[in-house]
């Protein structure tokens, strides 16, 4: 199976929202189609926040990751945060997430990151197995939040 990835632009906001809803539902995640809509539209549009790509395998679209930007001390500059990664349930287990967290990596060396962070539900031990054989580790950390 071939992957291809795509830079989202903004006539696919519609069909992201469609996959981001199907994440959201599978995550048991509450949030705002307006919400979501206006921060696709704003990570789009300014690439210096980060960039979010189609996956697709063939002409099947299978999922979308979403990389964003940040500065920490700790990490040397500029990491990035992997903020979303979907993939659509028939394609799960077949190196779909694995490759395109590759992907991921490479287009983050690309634009001089240090590092890539992300979260993970605690009990989601699929992900979190996929996420350790791609060189993720655990901090003894708490990410906590706090919405302005």
């Amino acid at each position: 199976m071939e992957l291809s990835f795509r830079t989202a632009q903004l006539p696919d906001v519609e069909t992201l929202l469609g996959l981001v809803s199907e994440l959201y539902v599978h995550e048991g995640i509450t949030v705002s189609s307006v919400v979501a809509q206006a921060a696709l539209f704003g990570l789009i549009e300014d690439g210096a926040l980060g960039q979010v790509w189609l996956v697709s395998a063939g002409p099947e679209l299978v999922g979308y990751a979403v990389l964003t930007y940040g500065y920490s001390l700790e990490f040397g500059g500029r990491y990035g945060l992997v903020d979303e990664l979907y993939v659509r349930p028939g394609w799960r287990g077949q190196g779909v997430g694995q490759a395109t967290l590759e992907f991921v990596a490479s287009q983050g060396r690309a634009v001089g990151l240090s590092a890539l962070r992300l979260e993970v539900e605690r009990g989601n031990r699929r992900a979190i197995g996929l996420y350790q054989r791609q060189g993720f580790g655990a901090h003894d950390r708490d990410l906590m939040t706090r919405r302005l």
